[in-house]
């Protein structure tokens, strides 16, 4: 992914990471549904000598657009960023830096299966962050360690989807006896 985090030239302009997501079409129908996902990126250093994690957890919103086993799917959601620079993450301290975050992603899925149950996905989408609110010990605030800015990443990203049978799964999640 390309990334932007907080003041410029504060952490590398390139980073990775990867993103757990969970649909549910709400409108079966019109193929229109809400995605719940947990998103974690690294960045490597920049000019503040650090390396910076950014753990995403948010819902959003999707249409899928379909012609036989191919589809489109623009999604656009919300989430709380948490930031914690990597010298944070050694210290054992505790994440108290955050910005709410955009998502809006296009991506494109083929099914596969008798069913269609098996899902290859790629994706383009872009990720934006309100300037990142807290505090940082030993330090004061965000822009001790370039976080006093707007962020964004661009990402390309592929993934595998198991589409289940029926809207909690084929088998059921508990069993009481």
């Amino acid at each position: 992914m390309s990334t932007a985090m907080g003041r410029e030239g504060a952490y590398e302009e390139a980073g990775g990471g990867f993103r757990l997501t969970g649909d549910y079409n709400i409108v079966p129908a019109q193929r229109i549904g809400a995605q719940a996902y947990l998103g974690v990126t690294n960045v490597g250093e920049g000019d503040v000598n650090d390396t910076l994690n950014v753990f995403d957890l948010g819902i959003a919103a999707f249409k899928e657009i379909c012609l036989g086993r191919a589809c489109l799917k623009p999604l656009v959601g919300g989430h709380l960023g948490l930031f914690q620079t990597g010298s944070q993450e050694a210290a054992g301290g505790d994440v108290r830096m955050a910005a709410f975050g955009l998502r809006a992603e296009l991506g494109a899925e083929y099914a596969i299966g008798s069913r269609y149950e098996h899902v290859i996905t790629a994706g383009l989408g872009t990720n934006l962050y309100t300037r990142v609110v807290g505090d940082y010990e030993p330090m004061q605030g965000p822009e001790a360690v370039g976080l006093d800015e707007a962020s964004q990443s661009i990402y390309f990203g592929i993934g595998y989807t198991h589409r289940f049978n029926t809207p909690l799964g084929s088998s059921p999640f508990f069993t009481l006896q």
